[in-house]
């Protein structure tokens, strides 16, 4: 979040300026990167239960911006 300490309030917007044809069914969630967060059953959990509330199923999409090692984790 250093980099683009911005991001969550730009995806809200840009997701406000599609509404209709976007949902946010959570909020904007930040986590940590790096390899660790591979191994850290708390953020694994957390996704989990936002998408279980949510209510996503294969139809409902995650969308994940990071690198390798968030992307292997959430996704």
């Amino acid at each position: 979040m250093e980099h683009w300490p911005d991001l969550p309030a730009a995806i809200r917007t840009w997701a406000g300026r599609y509404a209709g044809r976007v949902d946010l069914a959570a909020p904007v969630q930040v986590v940590p990167g790096g390899e660790r967060i591979k191994n850290d059953l708390r953020v694994l959990d957390r996704v989990g239960r936002l998408a279980a509330e949510a209510g996503l199923d294969r139809h409902g999409y995650v969308v994940i911006v990071g690198g390798g090692a968030v992307v292997h984790a959430v996704g």
